[in-house]
């Protein structure tokens, strides 16, 4: 894919993307930021065909799947303690391939039961060498192997997802879950912390569940 199609180079890319992790305390490599450059053009490629994602600006691709997706990594000393992580309703790869770039000695477990995304999530990851994604098909019903943490962007908890995700997570592990500004998080005694974040206006709170 012709770069310029996206109307932002590289440079600017990662001037954008580095400059709102800042803001959190975290640090984008310019060859991470590459990577995610690339991943981008992977995702707008297969997305003429398969529908993957409805945001296809780049502008707004920065704001709400990267930098959006990186959000709870402001917690580096939680997150830096994972060997082993699902990032559960993965869909195109967020937040998985972004946290992924940033922790690369961190397993990222990629859970989808869509065949097109994780047929895209396999692909693009060997495209693009990111040896510690691994893309998974199937539900979370089904599934049996354990984590360090767990984080859902986009899939709703409820009793039922609570207690499966419960049952996965190492002791002393935690459930990550992205909420809107509205959303009170799942009640639960294991809430041990809640953010706020602001980007450009938008509010977004990530809460830690330790089990």
């Amino acid at each position: 894919m012709n770069e310029q199609i996206l109307n932002v180079s590289r440079e600017t890319f990662f001037q954008r993307l580095s400059g709102g992790l800042s803001h959190l305390g975290i640090e984008l490599s310019l060859s991470g930021s590459n990577t995610l450059f690339d991943f981008w053009q992977e995702v707008l490629r297969w997305n003429r065909t398969h529908n993957l994602t409805t945001i296809t600006d780049i502008e707004k691709a920065i704001e709400n799947h990267f930098l959006d997706s990186m959000l709870p990594a402001s917690e580096q000393a939680v997150f830096s303690s994972f060997k082993k992580v699902m990032d559960l309703g993965t869909g195109a790869g967020f937040p998985g391939v972004p946290l992924s770039v940033l922790f690369p000695a961190t397993d990222y477990h990629l859970l989808d039961k869509s065949h097109k995304k994780i047929s895209f999530l396999h692909l693009v990851s060997g495209t693009l060498n990111l040896k510690n994604v691994y893309p998974v098909l199937g539900t979370l019903s089904l599934h049996n192997e354990r984590y360090d943490a767990i984080v859902s962007r986009a899939v709703k908890i409820d009793d039922e997802i609570f207690s499966y995700c419960k049952k996965l997570i190492n002791p002393g592990g935690y459930l990550i879950v992205y909420y809107s500004s509205n959303q009170p998080p799942y009640a639960s005694s294991h809430l041990s912390l809640t953010r706020k974040f602001d980007i450009n206006g938008a509010s977004r709170a990530v809460s830690f569940y330790q089990f």
